[in-house]
């Protein structure tokens, strides 16, 4: 990567999410010094701990430096382990919640969540521009070749499109995928009421997962028309709004995030 795509300035559109911390690992790498104005606090401390890390020769090394830099190295294991956590974690960074309540989600505690937002998911500066975090953070797969195994990019999509509550609705249909009862009239309007909507969560990302071509954007038109009639299809006295939040969260389904299948399908014509 170019030095000049690690510097965070308002105009550089390529700025990876873990800037900070490629910078540090350049100047450690390099040897360079640091540079006033730009070389902020968070990427100083991350210079510090990189070498302290990297001269870690035994298992109590490691440990005294947990001790003496908690935060980063809890955010720097977070970042390590590249695991459903991680990933939890900078789908909730895409949206409003605070760093408490990312780390209460997420197990995890609100000062690590925060330093690992600013050292290894800068991100929330620019929430308000969606090409940026629709390519640069959330990435081409969103576009292009998504598929229900990259769980780590539709929650990232649905976070981004629908904030908290499409999140934690996409979060329980990965967990515990709906299943449909041999006698649906054993349901009481409660449990049917739940089951529709995590039925609904699971067609939308079906319908973002969907290679396309000719044949699946025909099936994607008849889909999404069979969910708007059936998330129309509520019984007297419902919130006419208590089927939205799945639904519109779906990147395919919600214009704010400039219609993923659609960009799937031109992608292909490239």
């Amino acid at each position: 990567m170019e030095h000049q795509e690690l510097y965070n300035r308002p105009d550089n559109l390529f700025r990876p999410p873990d800037w900070r911390w490629r910078r540090a690992a350049g100047l450690v790498d390099g040897g360079g010094p640091l540079c006033p104005g730009h070389d902020d606090g968070p990427v100083q401390e991350a210079v510090r701990y990189l070498r302290a890390w990297r001269g870690c020769r035994a298992e109590e090394e490691l440990q005294r430096l947990a001790w003496e830099m908690p935060d980063l190295h809890g955010a720097h294991q977070l970042y390590l382990a590249r695991s459903f956590q991680t990933w939890e974690a900078q789908a909730r960074l895409l949206t409003e919640e605070s760093f408490a309540q990312v780390a209460e989600k997420c197990g995890s505690d609100p000062r690590v969540i925060e330093t690992y937002h600013d050292t290894f998911f800068h991100v929330r500066d620019r929430l308000h521009i969606d090409s940026y975090i629709g390519f640069e953070v959330i990435g081409p797969k969103a576009h292009r070749g998504l598929t229900e195994a990259d769980i780590d990019v539709i929650l990232k999509m649905y976070a981004y499109s629908g904030g908290p509550v499409a999140l934690d609705a996409v979060l329980d249909c990965i967990k515990d995928p709906p299943k449909v009862p041999e006698r649906l009239e054993q349901l009481g309007p409660a449990e049917l009421q739940s089951l529709r909507d995590r039925l609904l969560t699971r067609a939308s990302i079906v319908l973002d997962t969907l290679p396309i071509n000719g044949k699946t954007l025909h099936r994607l038109d008849v889909l999404r028309e069979a969910a708007d009639v059936f998330r129309r299809g509520r019984g007297p006295g419902e919130d006419p709004d208590n089927l939205k939040g799945p639904l519109t969260a779906s990147p395919s389904y919600r214009g704010q995030f400039a219609e993923a299948s659609v960009w799937r399908a031109i992608a292909t014509l490239w």
